[in-house]
């Protein structure tokens, strides 16, 4: 559609208009009412582009040879509103940026999800000779550092199955979602059983030496729940050394 803004007519033929345009000092623009939804993005920038040399033709123009106050008074608020309109289709890009931004953001950490470590009671899968060598050690650093080693090591901080909230809360990952933990009462559990799981399956005859073995036992048979005096010294300094 072509459009005369002198003459403030329309045309839809090329033809017409150019006919129209050559009999008079007219002003030209062309309007696309037909613009494709996918249209590349090349192309609608050069559109726009376009659009704007027309508008500033159709500025100069208009006020060129009109001096008087009211006439100035107006092209500069129509200068204004076309920069309004600049400004605005800026914002909307950079809008339309953050938007696809987000979107990509929230597909990458939907799919990293399933790669986050379930905080469960579990037998943890590290090498037994490993494990061994924790158990010897039978200290609260070395256990912490075992526990350190199958959660978190290797691992970048936003894939931890553990979140360390206000003072001593923490939040753990489940499977499906983040589970707040007010004082690590599951945490603290979970923390004693998988090193009592571990440390057991380690600790046998063949492994060890009888008086080895034995010490080795009495120190697992502490790993209870009802220590409650040594889960809250793991769980304290797992927290502070580690998250």
């Amino acid at each position: 559609m072509m459009f005369c803004i002198k003459c403030n007519k329309m045309y839809l033929k090329k033809s017409y208009f150019d006919k129209h345009i050559s009999k008079g000092d007219c002003l030209k623009t062309s309007i696309n009412v037909f613009e494709k939804k996918n249209e590349p993005k090349k192309l609608k920038q050069h559109q726009e582009e376009i659009l704007d040399k027309d508008i500033d033709e159709i500025i100069t123009r208009i006020f060129k040879k009109n001096e008087d106050a009211d006439f100035i008074d107006v092209k500069k608020q129509v200068e204004f509103l076309v920069n309004e309109i600049n400004m605005l289709r800026d914002r909307v890009k950079i809008l339309e940026g953050e938007v696809l931004h987000k979107i990509d953001m929230n597909i990458i950490e939907n799919k990293s999800m399933d790669e986050i470590k379930i905080f469960r009671k579990e037998r943890m899968n590290i090498d037994d000779k490993i494990v061994m060598e924790h158990l010897k050690i039978r200290s609260l650093d070395s256990d912490c550092n075992l526990l350190y080693k199958y959660y978190f090591d290797n691992v970048k901080k936003n894939m931890y199955p553990l979140k360390k909230m206000k003072k001593m809360d923490v939040m753990y990952w489940n499977g499906n979602d983040w589970v707040e933990d007010i004082n690590g009462t599951y945490t603290k559990s979970v923390f004693i059983h998988n090193l009592r799981k571990n440390y057991s399956k380690v600790n046998t005859i063949n492994n060890s030496k009888d008086a080895e073995y034995l010490t080795n036992q009495e120190y697992i048979n502490e790993l209870t729940d009802s220590n409650k005096k040594y889960q809250q010294l793991l769980y304290e300094y797992f927290m502070e050394t580690y998250l």
